[in-house]
């Protein structure tokens, strides 16, 4: 063990002394050791009818929510101009309440716009797949490429199964004796 502590740099022990610490101390969120944290984040998928209550309407390369019923009008006013809406008949869609009236109607039809059942869901960031060993490292990620990441999230996955992480984690356990 001399021979291989006197290769390491002081940086290495304090990495591994500081992991390994890191990995005894953190919340695992009721899952046992060994356990890996993954980024999730929210997914958008469409669903038939009757699968979901909750509606998207695309319309100009844009998605508007529910709650983004009078951003979208005010966008369809914006756009077309008040003299417009009248000539092309669409001045209906002013009088509607919610994306569920517009949803059958000719007049979504008439601007091009599609309003589809919506399912949200939290899943994986599969373009950027990374598992991380501990909580701290997965916080720092998502602090690092927020940008790219749609509501992220901390998943807890027990890798009870995985003989590397189970024979990694002990290791880390015992280098740490010894570096002591």
């Amino acid at each position: 063990m001399k021979n291989l502590t006197s290769k390491l740099m002081k940086e290495d022990i304090e990495f591994v002394k500081d992991l390994a610490k890191e990995l005894e101390t953190q919340d695992t969120r009721g899952t046992a050791q060994p356990c890996v944290y993954v980024i999730t984040q929210e997914v958008i998928h469409t669903v038939p009818e009757g699968y979901s209550d909750e509606l998207m309407c695309y319309w100009q390369e844009t998605e508007y929510f529910e709650r983004d019923w009078y951003e979208f009008k005010e966008d369809l006013i914006n756009y077309y101009g008040e003299d417009e809406i009248n000539e092309l008949a669409i001045s209906h869609i002013l009088e509607m309440n919610s994306f569920a009236d517009l949803k059958d109607s000719v007049e979504a039809e008439d601007i091009e716009a599609v309003v589809v059942y919506i399912e949200r869901k939290q899943e994986p960031v599969l373009s950027r797949f990374n598992i991380f060993l501990t909580e701290k490292a997965a916080k720092e990620y998502i602090e690092k490429d927020k940008h790219n990441l749609k509501k992220p999230r901390i998943w807890v996955e027990y890798l009870w199964k995985n003989k590397e992480i189970n024979q990694l984690a002990k290791v880390i356990k015992l280098l740490t004796k010894e570096l002591d």
